[in-house]
């Protein structure tokens, strides 16, 4: 999240109105808590910064798990498409990679992506706010990487689904690897390895499924370096923690020290 965020830096998070959950396991042993979760009562919003437990490590004990803060870019039911270059198509804009000295990233908000089967292409939206200002930057941004979309063949283009509550798909063997770590995650299928994969092979085989929950995709603002769902994929509603409202640095020497987040 450099330069968001920086190595020892400390961030205030906010579970309520978020989540509320009772606690996993009773303090320093792995008994069995009585499980509480009402799931969020408010929703969080595309470029909210969220702090949640990385899905990767969440078969392991809390005490043990590693928790991630990054920027949330993908809503329950959004779909994403990641150029090789770097770029990120959301319904909400372009996420392109940028050095540290220019916040890691940059976002363009003018182009919406559409999607036919296997025809891509863009479309500018809501004209009469792109012509308002005289903004020369970023509408250059915005005309470099809609000429860098359309010389990409759809093939070399990843489109990411977000699963939403409820969403249903079909299994075959061509997606089964692509929706299978979600399914675990959906179903937290975690805490038995034999039990899960047991219990994930019946799903497959039975060839539809329907998500229970919601999920999130995002990324880290130094995008060039950051370990974010482009890599591990989207993260179910169950892990989020809260909302990053701000950060403090401890370091009197450096300017800024406190900053508003949320």
């Amino acid at each position: 999240m450099v330069p968001t965020l920086e190595v020892g830096d400390w961030v205030f998070a906010v579970k309520f109105p978020y989540v509320v959950r009772s606690p996993e396991y009773y303090p320093l042993n792995k008994n069995g808590f009585p499980y509480y979760n009402s799931g969020f009562l408010l929703k969080p919003k595309q470029d909210d910064i969220l702090l949640f437990t990385n899905p990767i490590s969440h078969h392991l004990h809390p005490s043990t798990r590693m928790s991630f803060v990054k920027r949330c870019i993908g809503l329950p039911g959004d779909t994403l498409y990641i150029l090789p270059s770097g770029e990120v198509f959301t319904k909400m804009g372009i996420y392109t990679p940028e050095p540290i000295s220019f916040q890691g990233y940059s976002k363009v908000v003018s182009l919406l992506l559409f999607s036919n089967q296997d025809s891509l292409w863009l479309t500018f939206t809501n004209m009469e706010e792109w012509k308002k200002g005289d903004d020369r930057l970023k509408q250059w941004r915005s005309v470099k990487a809609r000429a860098k979309f359309l010389n990409y063949w759809p093939k070399n283009v990843e489109k990411i689904i977000i699963p939403q509550k409820e969403y249903p798909i079909t299994l075959n063997q061509q997606n089964k690897s692509d929706w299978k770590e979600l399914i675990r995650r959906d179903r937290n299928y975690y805490e038995s390895k034999e039990k899960s994969e047991h219990a994930l092979d019946s799903i497959m085989t039975a060839g539809n499924y329907r998500f229970t929950q919601d999920f999130y995709f995002f990324i880290g603002d130094n995008m060039n370096l950051a370990s974010d769902s482009r890599k591990w994929q989207s993260v179910p509603e169950e892990l989020i923690i809260g909302k990053v409202l701000f950060r403090f640095r401890w370091n009197p020497l450096k300017l800024n020290r406190f900053k508003w987040l949320g």
